[in-house]
């Protein structure tokens, strides 16, 4: 007896022990201030007026979203909201079906002046993103696709939105909803008689004859005083100090509601106590800042300048240094509608007469990944069985002499008769002027040549290059595509209905299989089929080669050591809210 007396009491004194570590661990992870460098200057932080990814990284510390994508899990993780949105299919008076999607926000949720975050604020925000003269950028991409957002008299926190139809990640649209006040931004609820519809469906012209008041409203929201001067949000920073073209200060707000559920997920957890975004326009001088103390972290440094900064004496005491990948990916875009690359075998001698082991080196100093087709390594549904196509020469002679192309004048260049006329295997590189873009082709174009191909490098000025693609009059052309952390969406990109001259299917890839699994992907609500669906349609891209794919590339992040920061896939790669202060 004694001895389970005894027992029980060293279990808790370890438990109290325990949890009093625990506590004191916490309290040592927050920061006072965390430096970061910007390398250009703020416009606004209004959600709704925002256009610049820099910016949101600001904005997205004041303000939250519904359930937004958790950064390191790319699940929806609720916030404001109670949980992930409720769908169900409902139909009106005329028969027609559409997508319900129900929320209930949080009874804790609140402003930062205290007052309760409610369904009304939904609405009058999405109104708002709505007006012609404001056009919203986050608004705009949801027009056709949302019929109206319903708000309840009898229960103020639920708030319905109701979507013409399904498709693919239409949960984690509504989802990423972020709310602004009402009470700030449309006090005298000037907007309250004005149907949704009308706003986001009438012709311009009709909707400011009829309602006189909405333009001078818009004008007033695109003012200086709710772009930089009334910033009220719902996350845990508030805006301290905007000095214009030198530094942005946020602060943790004081009894801010989230913290309440600080086990929930990671946008609850919020170390650092000020966070202040310096102007840095020029890397030397950001590199110079990190060096003496001005600031603590530098993200997006060149490669020449991460390896010498990474190499010096003052680096190793000072400093940690990190790769995110990024959601992005870079590849060769090989157009199908050419005479030549139509030949599935022509553009498979392409993919193999790449030596990417040199290419990785010379263009990012081997800071990036090979893929093997245009989804992102980090995604769930990645097709990790597939091996990226490998550099091999005598492979990509055998494929351009299965086609009939054979080098017959010995002039260096395949050639083969069509036509009654010998032509030579010769195409273009068309590019932008941009240095990337011509070491690119420059490396490609010598490969190429070992094999017999004659590749020209034809760059051109942005605005000429991006018709020339637009219009798909190319004949090879790279290209970055950025990515998010939502499900990928392969039929803008990949169908074949998107490979006419509207389109966005620019190789001109697509066959009668790889259709009708990107249709599959669309509509398939189980992630576990869907996954299926994506393994197979990238067996089918790699072995139809509409392009080289090369690499996703990482990031370059260095900050001083006396900070831990966990890096992530979700764009920009690292969150100043869940900084800590270094362990040791």
């Amino acid at each position: 007896m004694k001895c389970k007396k005894l027992h029980l009491m060293l279990v808790l004194i370890c438990t109290v022990f325990f949890i009093s570590s625990c506590k004191k661990e916490q309290t040592s992870k927050e920061l006072d201030t965390v430096i970061i460098a910007h390398r250009t200057e703020h416009a606004t932080l209004n959600p709704l007026l925002s256009k610049r990814g820099i910016t949101n990284q600001i904005i997205n510390n004041m303000f939250y979203a519904l359930s937004p994508l958790d950064p390191y899990t790319l699940e929806m993780a609720p916030v404001i909201a109670e949980g992930p949105p409720v769908r169900s299919v409902i139909k009106d008076e005329n028969n027609n079906e559409f997508q319900k999607f129900d929320v209930w926000i949080k009874k804790e949720a609140q402003w930062h002046d205290g007052k309760p975050i409610l369904a009304e604020d939904i609405l009058t925000t999405a109104k708002i993103g709505f007006i012609p003269n404001i056009n919203s950028a986050s608004s705009s991409s949801n027009r056709d696709i949302l019929s109206d957002i319903l708000v309840y008299p009898d229960d103020p926190r639920k708030v319905s939105f109701l979507y013409k139809e399904s498709y693919l990640n239409d949960s984690i649209t509504v989802a990423s909803n972020i709310p602004m006040p009402k009470h700030i931004y449309d006090p005298e609820g000037a907007l309250d008689e004005i149907p949704l519809k009308e706003i986001k469906d009438m012709d311009e012209k009709d909707l400011f004859e009829k309602y006189p008041n909405l333009r001078a409203f818009g004008e007033r929201y695109l003012s200086p005083q709710f772009s930089r001067e009334t910033i009220v949000g719902s996350g845990p920073y508030k805006l301290k100090e905007w000095n214009a073209g030198s530094n942005v200060i946020i602060e943790k707000v004081e009894n801010w509601w989230g913290a309440a559920f600080e086990n929930e997920n990671s946008f609850f957890q919020n170390y650092p106590k000020t966070i202040e975004y310096k102007i840095i326009p020029d890397e030397t001088s950001a590199i110079a800042a990190l060096k003496d103390g001005t600031i603590d972290f530098l993200p997006v440094i060149t490669n020449d300048n991460f390896n010498d900064l990474k190499n010096s004496e003052f680096a190793k005491e000072k400093l940690s240094f990190h790769n995110p990948s990024t959601l992005a990916y870079t590849m060769l875009m090989l157009n199908k509608r050419d005479e030549i690359l139509v030949d599935r075998d022509i553009r498979a001698a392409i993919a193999y007469a790449v030596d990417y082991e040199n290419l990785l080196k010379v263009l990012t100093d081997n800071q990036a990944q090979r893929i093997i087709g245009p989804f992102h390594p980090g995604k769930s549904y990645y097709n990790n069985s597939l091996k990226p196509i490998d550099f091999d020469m005598d492979k990509s002679k055998e494929l351009l002499a299965k086609a009939g192309w054979k080098d017959t004048n010995a002039n260096g260049t395949v050639d083969k008769m069509i036509n009654g006329k010998l032509q030579e295997l010769e195409f273009d590189f068309d590019s932008s002027p941009s240095k990337n873009a011509q070491n690119l082709g420059l490396l490609i174009q010598e490969d190429l040549k070992k094999v017999g191909i004659k590749m020209n490098i034809d760059a051109k000025a942005g605005s000429l290059f991006t018709k020339e693609i637009y219009d798909k009059k190319y004949d090879t052309a790279p290209t970055r595509i950025r990515t998010y952390g939502a499900d990928d969406d392969p039929f803008g990109s990949w169908h074949t209905e998107n490979s006419g001259l509207q389109g966005i299917n620019y190789t001109g890839f697509g066959t009668p299989e790889s259709d009708v699994l990107i249709e599959k992907i669309r509509s398939t609500k189980d992630r576990d089929k869907r996954q299926k669906y994506y393994h197979e349609l990238q067996e089918i891209i790699q072995n139809e080669h509409p392009a080289v794919f090369l690499y996703v590339p990482f990031d370059n992040l260095a900050v001083s050591k006396n900070i831990d920061i966990e890096t992530c896939l979700l764009r920009p790669g690292y969150f100043e809210r869940n900084f800590k202060a270094a362990s040791n």
